[in-house]
């Protein structure tokens, strides 16, 4: 006689790939609105420096306006560094996240066989 098997419900066999779809969506929309809000502050610091360089009259305003660039500059160094390692520790916690879907996910197949 046939040795029967019996086949995995659509729910359990499609539930990793579901919950690695979730996973990958709630990590794509965290990057969007990171993405987002940084396009707006660095967007602003331009304008507002665009707006200071057209405010310049003479060689003393000169002088202040390239001054607080450098100041400027360096903020802005500091704060994309700081966004760097934002998206870097977000990529690293959806790294973690898919490895443990995958361990879970294999550890039940695995007893599901045995």
């Amino acid at each position: 006689m046939a040795q029967q098997f019996e086949l995995p419900k659509a729910d359990e066999l499609l539930a990793p790939f579901k919950a690695l779809n979730e996973l990958a969506l709630s990590n794509a929309e965290k990057l969007v609105s990171m993405q987002s809000k940084n396009f707006e502050k660095y967007s602003k610091i331009a304008l507002s420096s665009l707006q200071e360089a057209a405010q310049v009259s003479d060689l003393e305003q000169s002088q202040a306006y390239f001054t607080k660039q450098g100041e400027v500059s360096k903020k802005v160094a500091e704060d994309m560094a700081a966004d760097m390692k934002e998206v870097a520790e977000l990529g690293q916690a959806y790294a973690a996240e898919v490895q443990k879907l995958m361990s879970e996910s294999v550890s039940k197949a695995t007893e599901k066989a045995a």
